[in-house]
């Protein structure tokens, strides 16, 4: 496929991406821009190269809207492996334990409840978190000691779907920034035995599910969403017709612009027109996003 350099930059959007085991979230990133002669284009989201699913692709000015989807639950399937340490706790790491104890269903049964809520949990030393500047996984690669802080996080579900010792097949809605073969290893430790993930599906972020998703080799600009649909979680606030320009033209925004009289805090609130047209984004009262045409279906 061949887009006109006088089109390019008219794409404007999201794709929902089925990533392929063995990509990174950079070559997918990378075949989108090339294949729509993008110039700009971001993930909303990183899968390491081992996983599949949902990988979201925002396109020009939608690539703003990371810091939205941040905010999003995100769906996983995974199969955890029992009896196994691996270094970077999934299938791609080196084994250093092996033949370790394989838990009974009933044991897995009574851990789960302690994995599900609000929790403290410490990343994987491979992960791509950055102390001081590197990559944790960098810093373990070659030998460093990596010592990464506990961040809370959220489980919201976690369903088992099947266990065939060693191997255990689970579904987990959780908040950003969860580690799912953290949870594997730290599944396993509580029960002083060892596990990694051996595969990993995103299956949904937010409402936007696998089920929509399509292969990089099937991408068309018809496949692209309009950034609206991001963004339904939010609330709204209408603006007056006569505002819409000097909105877009970046004249601060002020309750004058408001077609109902309505107060609004320091918070993101999404833009519409009294015909319903998808604006932009307010955040702490400023633009953090400001649609320059009419959105797409």
């Amino acid at each position: 496929m061949y887009i006109r350099k006088s089109e390019e930059n008219k794409l404007d959007g999201l794709l929902l991406i089925d990533k392929e085991a063995g990509e990174t979230s950079f070559d997918v990133v990378f075949k989108v821009r090339k294949q729509l002669s993008l110039k700009k284009a971001g993930h909303a989201g990183t899968l390491d190269p081992f996983a599949t699913g949902l990988l979201i692709v925002l396109l020009n000015q939608s690539a703003r809207l990371m810091e939205i989807f941040h905010l999003l639950p995100k769906e996983y399937e995974a199969v955890f492996v029992f009896g196994e340490k691996k270094l970077s706790d999934d299938i791609t790491g080196e084994t250093v334990l092996s033949g370790a104890r394989i838990p009974t269903l009933d044991e897995i049964k009574r851990q789960i409840p302690s994995f599900t809520g609000r929790i403290s949990q410490i990343p994987s030393d491979y992960s791509a978190l950055k102390i001081k500047g590197v990559r944790a996984y960098h810093l373990a690669r070659s030998g460093q000691k990596v010592n990464l802080e506990p961040r809370e996080i959220t489980i919201f579900h976690y369903e088992i779907i099947d266990y065939t010792p060693p191997f255990l097949k689970v579904k987990i809605k959780c908040s950003t920034g969860t580690y799912i073969r953290a949870l594997a290893r730290d599944l396993a430790e509580n029960m002083g035995t060892a596990a990694y993930v051996k595969e990993l599906k995103r299956t949904s972020i937010g409402d936007f599910s696998i089920d929509r998703a399509y292969k990089t080799s099937q991408i068309s600009p018809e496949k692209i969403l309009s950034p609206d649909h991001a963004v339904d979680f939010i609330p709204c606030l209408t603006v007056k017709d006569d505002k819409i320009e000097p909105m877009r033209h970046g004249i601060p925004f002020n309750s004058s612009f408001l077609a109902d009289p309505l107060s609004y805090t320091d918070d993101f609130y999404v833009l519409k027109s009294i015909k319903g047209e998808f604006l932009g984004i307010l955040k702490n009262k400023k633009y953090f996003f400001v649609r320059s045409t009419a959105a797409q279906t």
